[in-house]
């Protein structure tokens, strides 16, 4: 199975399951300390000459999508705004986070912005 099954599905059947607990002061500490220093260790994997050999262009389109992102949640967020609870913002950044950079993008974000759990599961589902 790929590892997406893995990273996603089996904690959260585990948890529908009972199998592991909804809550836990492990949760938070990983939050907290183990995240931000698993995203420094995969920036420090990057390698920084393949990406300057990429180009102009690459990094262009890189660029335009991250504005087109931002962009769309704040128009889709303005147009829809009315039907959402207040805080939907926080789970438009976050997916925002993940479209722009991946998984582990999409949790730093939800982190930082503080985005409620049933929030952000909503989002993981999107």
């Amino acid at each position: 199975m790929p590892p997406v099954i893995w990273v996603y599905f089996f904690p959260m059947f585990s948890t529908t399951l009972g199998i592991i607990p909804e809550t836990s002061p492990l949760y938070d500490w990983i939050k907290l300390y183990l995240l931000p220093v698993s995203l420094i260790l995969l920036l420090l994997s990057a390698n920084l000459p393949a990406l300057t050999k990429l180009g102009t262009k690459a990094i262009g389109t890189m660029l335009f999508g991250t504005i087109g992102v931002i962009i769309g949640g704040v128009v889709a967020l303005s147009i829809l705004g009315h039907w959402l609870p207040p805080d939907a913002w926080k789970g438009m950044g976050t997916l925002s986070g993940s479209w722009i950079g991946g998984s582990a993008n999409m949790v730093a974000v939800g982190a930082s912005i503080g985005t409620r759990e049933d929030l952000f599961g909503i989002m993981i589902i999107v």
